[in-house]
């Protein structure tokens, strides 16, 4: 008897991800688990009597809205959307559901009641009803019969028998075979079968079987490829017209949700050609669509094209509508690369030589650079580590702006040059460990890099084991923060490892054994547990100790709050602290300072440095000269085309101006350069907030946000869109993480205070006012904002003083004097009435300024009626006469009254 031949070993890749392919399903979530399920919404509104009756007025709206052909969206009574609005401030309207929760239909039914008019046509990306998240248990793992994969079968039919060695995959699939198969198929149990197959199946298990890459001469894999979701059965038997197929699915809550998902991640959405989010999201919402009744499939057995089983055959004059709606599957740009990228991937898990041609390049590079010729095999030789893993340190800890001041100040000849540092014999002793640590901590795994540098005597190996603790405790709580229920608990989510990590650097530091790096994360540690004046301490010391480390400088910027709190503390004479005062300067809003910092700087050798112009623009940008600001970020640009830093603020000075072709110049070139910069993500945002297209503004604040989640300008953006789409609880999430960031950042503070104004707070709103305000004492927006809010509560006398000094420190938005004006008016000053406005119309016509003519023709009225009682019957008639040109109709009376006088005054 011949012996059997030995199974083919499975590639290191595929055995390293074979735990994620055997492991068992996800738990389904429960509805306690999701942010704000419309279940748990519907429950608190109906504790709410007023709301509780909208919901139910609402749900009776559900049976008028009717459509009176499936191209036409539905019909919603004028007073259905009356009663939406009223319900814009509760928690339903933000509610969302999820597509493995228990009461999926009634979470779903309550959704589409509260949001009647959503659109299915336009590809809005707030109408996805479903909350993405996951919630994962660990897997449970079966290798035991591993050697029933065919080396030379086909790959999906190795996927199949990965579905068969899991149980819960091996009974999904079975199930929805049973219902799909035979002559007495019957079509709804079949899809339902399949939506709990691709529902409740692992992503891994459901991908691999659906999207198996087959060879273009392979049919029979293609044939098991397209049978995975049971074209016989679970498709219309005859090709229906794609509208009426629509107009089904819109009429059932579960697939109208599902294809409003589809639209909303895998529709092509920008004028740059991405996709609106990420390709796995695209393929989770497409496989959602398995099992309703619009479920596609593969075209042919011999390539991966994806169509609905339809046709646009008698469609009469919507033939371009249906035609739109087939080619969002059949051509969808973004669909296709999802799918392409997950086979892909696929054939990389069974491919023999994908690990090992990975490893392969890496050992050459190795070997080409740190080696001696004469000996290949020797051992890697110390000082070329050495170096390398300095160049890193050097790269990890010092940014591009060293180097941008290097290159602006003159070239040194060599014989001046700095020697490298000397190597220690602990640097030494601890490389092996530092490197391994090293390549651990680039790619995110801090606890493993900890653990293997735990016992190292070196500085540099003991400063990357600390951080390497501290930012593993800080993606803890990011992770928390991510599944925590609300606003209450994420503000309870901290770092565990910040009190040990104090506790261990503080004897060191009692010990004078940290060095500057050392003295930097001890600083920041400190900081984090609001131990400010510890911190603040610590870090003046790591400024003595290591001058050049500018991480320290900025981290000690972000703790002072004023000139005052400047002058005690200790900082070393070096150049570092001239641009440490420049960029404080520009912090506290000390726009001369700053600005007299930087020349002198430039005037000392920094005169190509573009760091510094930039600071520059940002400060004009501060005081608002917005001219003088965008002059300096074009010849920045000019000086630096490709440079990404601060072309956000430069796009905010474009909006402001409504530049619309420059801000989307600005937007296509850094999208080429780099769009998954945070700067790109926020010009894009700015460019959408200018054409009013808020919702997608809102996505790219969040997309940056999810880059930088310290953003500080991502978070300010965001609350303006969601002020400007009237959702203010969403508006106040992201001021308050704004001020978290940092809290001198007047836009947020005089953001709350217009968020509460609108929901008619005036005591909220005066308080954050009043911190904008201390901010920005001479910025009369804040003042003008401060008398409104004075005046509401009644406190006239303040709301006169606010007024006057809006004035006083140059009125930007030419209010001051007109709600000085009127506010004379209700006490009856009409004298100080008078002059205000004599002054408003001075200004106004002094400086050439557009406004209002209500506001003008208000002025004009007023300063007549005041010289008619006066009996200045010229001036009078002057004031009358200008009013006319307003179109004032409350003027008439007045203009007869002084034709009378005029005439009797011609008689005498």
């Amino acid at each position: 008897m011949a012996r059997p031949r030995n199974p083919r070993p499975l590639p290191p890749a595929l055995l390293l991800l074979l735990p994620l392919l055997l492991r068992a399903g996800d738990h389904l979530p429960t509805e306690g688990r999701l942010t704000n399920s419309c279940i748990q919404a519907r429950r608190k509104c109906q504790a709410d009597p007023t709301c509780n009756a909208t919901y139910h007025y609402l749900n009776s709206c559900a049976s008028s809205i009717s459509t009176s052909s499936p191209a036409e969206e539905p019909l919603v009574p004028e007073d259905c959307m009356e009663a939406a609005q009223q319900l814009r401030n509760s928690s339903l309207m933000s509610c969302t559901c999820h597509r493995r929760m228990k009461n999926q239909a009634t979470c779903l039914n309550i959704y589409w009641t509260i949001h009647p008019a959503r659109s299915l046509g336009d590809y809005e990306l707030d109408v996805s009803p479903y909350e993405d998240t996951v919630t994962r248990k660990p897997w449970k793992m079966n290798l035991s019969k591993l050697n029933m994969l065919i080396p030379d079968s086909d790959l999906c039919l190795k996927f199949a028998m990965l579905c068969t060695l899991n149980d819960k995959c091996d009974r999904l699939r079975k199930a929805y075979g049973e219902a799909c198969s035979g002559s007495r198929c019957q079509r709804h149990t079949c899809q339902r079968q399949l939506r709990a197959f691709f529902e409740k199946a692992s992503e891994p298990h459901s991908q691999g079987l659906l999207l198996c890459p087959c060879a273009p001469t392979d049919q029979g894999c293609g044939q098991r490829r397209r049978n995975t979701i049971a074209p016989s059965c679970a498709l219309p038997p005859e090709a229906p017209n794609c509208l009426e197929l629509r107009h089904v699915c819109v009429s059932d809550p579960l697939c109208r949700s599902r294809l409003a998902d589809f639209q909303t991640h895998c529709h092509p959405m920008d004028i740059l050609g991405t996709c609106a989010t990420e390709e796995s999201r695209c393929l989770r919402a497409y496989m959602g669509l398995i099992g309703t009744a619009l479920t596609p499939n593969f075209v042919s057995n011999i390539n991966a094209s994806v169509a609905l089983s339809c046709t646009c055959r008698g469609s009469g004059n919507l033939q371009e509508e249906c035609e739109r709606l087939e080619e969002s599957f059949s051509h969808n740009p973004c669909l296709m690369e999802a799918i392409s990228a997950k086979m892909r991937f696929h054939s990389q898990l069974f491919s023999q030589d994908w690990a090992a041609s990975t490893f392969s390049v890496m050992e050459r590079q190795i070997k080409i650079n740190c080696t001696s010729e004469s000996s290949p095999n020797q051992r890697v030789s110390t000082p070329c580590l050495l170096s390398f893993l300095f160049f890193v340190t050097l790269l990890a800890f010092i940014l591009n702006r060293s180097a941008e001041l290097a290159f602006s100040l003159p070239a040194l000849p060599l014989s001046e040059l700095q020697p490298p540092p000397p190597i220690t014999e602990e640097d030494a002793q601890d490389m092996d460990a530092y490197t391994l640590a090293k390549a651990y901590f680039d790619v995110k795994e801090y606890d493993r890099a900890a653990h293997f540098l735990h016992g190292c005597n070196s500085k540099k190996a003991y400063f990357l084991y600390m951080y390497s603790r501290y930012l593993s405790g800080e993606k803890k709580k990011d992770d928390e923060t991510v599944d925590s229920l609300g606003p209450l608990e994420k503000g309870q989510v901290k770092n565990e490892a910040l009190r040990e990590l104090r506790v261990e650097l503080s004897k060191k530091h009692q010990a004078r054994e940290l060095d500057g790096f050392g003295l930097y994360l001890y600083g920041v540690v400190l900081r984090k547990l609001d131990l400010v004046k510890e911190a603040i301490d610590v870090f003046v010391e790591a400024t003595h100790v290591l001058p050049l480390h500018w991480g320290a400088w900025l981290e000690l910027c972000n703790l002072i709050t004023d000139k005052e709190m400047l002058k005690f503390l200790s900082l070393p004479d070096t150049w570092m602290k001239e641009f440490f005062l420049a960029h404080i300067y520009t912090e506290l809003q000390l726009i001369e300072e700053a600005l007299q910092k930087y020349q002198n700087l430039i005037d000392v050798g920094f005169s190509k440095s573009s760091y510094i112009v930039s600071q520059i623009a940002v400060a004009y940008h501060n005081i608002r000269d917005i001219d003088k600001a965008l002059s300096i970020f074009n010849e920045l640009r000019k000086q630096d085309p490709y440079r990404i830093e601060n072309m956000d603020t430069f796009s905010n000075l474009l909006y402001v101006r409504s530049m619309k072709s420059e801000l989307s110049y600005l937007a296509h070139n850094l999208c080429e350069i780099d769009k998954y910069r945070v700067e790109t993500c926020c010009v894009i945002g700015n460019y959408y907030s200018l054409r009013s297209q808020h919702e997608k503004a809102a996505l790219y604040f969040q997309r940056a946000l999810k880059l930088n989640p310290r953003y500080l300008g991502a978070w300010t953006l965001m609350g303006h869109e969601y002020m400007e789409m009237k959702n203010t609880s969403a508006a106040i999430q992201a001021y308050r993480h704004a001020i978290e960031v940092n809290k001198r950042d007047y836009r947020a503070w005089y953001g709350l205070g217009q968020t509460y104004e609108i929901l008619k707070m005036p005591f909220y709103c005066l308080y954050y006012y009043r911190r904008a305000h201390q901010l920005r004492p001479n910025d009369s927006r804040m003042l003008v904002a401060l008398g409104e809010c004075y005046e509401k509560l009644n406190q006239l006398v303040e709301a006169k003083k606010c007024y006057w000094r809006a004035y006083a420190v140059g009125d930007v938005e030419k209010m001051a004097l007109v709600k000085l004006a009127k506010l004379h008016e209700q006490l009856t000053e009409s004298e100080q009435a008078a002059q205000c406005y004599i002054k408003y119309i001075q200004d106004i016509y002094s400086c050439g300024e557009i406004v209002e003519h209500l506001e003008e023709s208000t002025a004009f009225r007023y300063l007549a009626q005041y010289y008619f009682k006066c009996k200045l019957w010229d001036e009078a008639s002057a004031c009358a006469q200008k009013c006319c040109a307003f179109n004032d109709v409350s003027i008439s009376t007045l203009v007869k009254d002084l034709d009378f006088k005029f005439e009797d005054m011609t008689l005498l």
